[in-house]
């Protein structure tokens, strides 16, 4: 399997993740507001948010480290050659060279 589409696949699985969890505690809101009251409610609901915001971002965290920056030109000129890769992937690859 291609490093893109592992990445790709687990941006998804992360995305799913996150936007499911996230209706499942706006369903509990609601639930709750029902059952509780409004004030239990919007403490479920502040901690829905903080869960959705402070998730992984739908485009997943890709680490470059510590490598050397190359020239946008390089960058540009591999993803044209390389179809698919990102600009982390790029600048990866072409900082190890």
């Amino acid at each position: 399997m291609r490093r893109t589409q592992h990445l790709k696949e687990t941006s998804l699985r992360s995305f799913t993740y996150t936007a499911v969890s996230t209706l499942a505690g706006l369903t509990v809101a609601i639930l709750t507001y029902g059952v509780l009251g409004p004030v239990a409610a919007g403490i479920v609901f502040i901690a829905v948010l903080c869960h959705a915001f402070a998730g992984d971002g739908a485009l997943g965290n890709t680490p470059i480290g510590d490598v050397p920056v190359a020239a946008p030109e390089e960058i540009r000129r591999y993803r044209r050659e390389h179809p698919g890769t990102t600009i982390s992937e790029a600048i990866a690859i072409l900082g190890r060279r």
